[in-house]
């Protein structure tokens, strides 16, 4: 008896009802597949795996505008994002990074602006694969508030002194859009020297306008 040499991707990528229209459907259907195959190449995974994997055996490479252009359409497909598990987002992380693609439309209205966190929900999503312990910082507001949020200024404060230490202790989360409804704000990496697991970490959060003022200020605590 022959192996089974078939090996059902363990990601499924749950789409948006959305997607399932007449007429975009197939193109959805061969999103959707490229990055169930993706995700199967070894973790960390990096775009030139995925290049190599398009090329290898091939008997051309393609352009680097091509190429991007199908990067591009990746990212763009409309997911679920509530339904991601960490090695997908960690894939959808490397391929923003990547792109660096401008914030979509902000879901803003122009009043008023957050006072507790209470009005945002936190994600800290690891880079799966690595061994640097990498975090995506991810901030997505629960509410419309004033559009005049234009970055996240954060500081790191460690609360109980485990193991890790975040390089750098301050960072910024840009916006990058409006995901699932919610105005969205993001950091790609933040790093530590060990392990975090189990520390306590105060992150003060400073809504900035465009010209670095201030517009409100929280703290939430973190244990990872």
């Amino acid at each position: 008896m022959k192996d089974n040499l078939f090996k059902p991707c363990p990601y499924m990528y749950k789409l948006q009802p959305s997607v399932f229209s007449i007429g975009i459907d197939s193109e959805t259907c061969s999103l959707l597949s490229s990055l169930q195959n993706i995700s199967q190449l070894a973790a960390p995974v990096a775009i030139a795996d995925i290049r190599a994997q398009l090329e290898t055996g091939q008997v051309s490479t393609f352009t680097d505008a091509g190429f991007d252009q199908f990067l591009n359409k990746l990212y763009a497909l409309d997911l679920d994002t509530t339904a991601l598990v960490a090695a997908e987002i960690t894939i959808l992380n490397v391929i923003r990074e990547y792109l660096d693609p401008p914030a979509s439309l902000s879901c803003c209205n122009g009043i008023g602006l957050p006072a507790t966190d209470a009005d945002f929900d936190l994600s800290l999503n690891l880079r799966v694969g690595t061994s640097s312990f990498e975090y995506e910082v991810n901030l997505a507001l629960n509410n419309s508030y004033s559009c005049d949020i234009f970055d996240i200024e954060c500081d790191i404060i460690k609360i109980d002194p485990l193991s890790g230490t975040p390089i750098p202790p301050t960072i910024v989360l840009n916006k990058i859009g409006c995901v699932n409804g919610k105005q969205t704000f993001s950091k790609l990496w933040l790093d530590f020297t060990f392990d975090p697991t189990g520390d306590i970490y105060d992150f003060k959060f400073t809504f900035r306008d465009s010209t670095g003022a201030t517009l409100a200020l929280i703290t939430e605590t973190v244990t990872f």
